[in-house]
């Protein structure tokens, strides 16, 4: 006599996704300092990068907190991030701009 098999139930987690890996989406914490009274603080944003610095995403800081979406071929790897100054004319910056900018990196 064969038994029946049935395959495991899923318990919680994230729905499948039919072998299409879902983009990372990633909160970064990017506070500035405090300010005078009657100061604001300046437009921030942040920049993720690869290794080869090319571009992955870019963020406005509000509130402390920018949220990313990566792609999911970055889970595990690792990805450049830096916090800078908005600048108007330059939506999409390089490293190199964002470095003579003086932004602050994290790996």
């Amino acid at each position: 006599m064969k038994r029946k098999t049935t395959k495991p139930k899923r318990s919680g987690g994230a729905p499948a996704t039919r072998g299409k890996a879902r983009p990372i989406a990633v909160t970064i914490r990017a506070p500035l300092g405090a300010f005078p009274e009657g100061e604001r603080a300046p437009e921030t944003m942040v920049a993720a990068f690869d290794e080869d610095d090319a571009p992955l995403g870019f963020a406005p800081v509000e509130r402390g907190l920018a949220k990313l979406v990566l792609p999911a071929g970055f889970a595990g790897r690792p990805v450049r991030v830096f916090h800078a100054p908005v600048e108007e004319a330059v939506p999409d910056p390089t490293v190199a701009r964002l470095r003579r900018r003086l932004a602050v990196e994290e790996q």
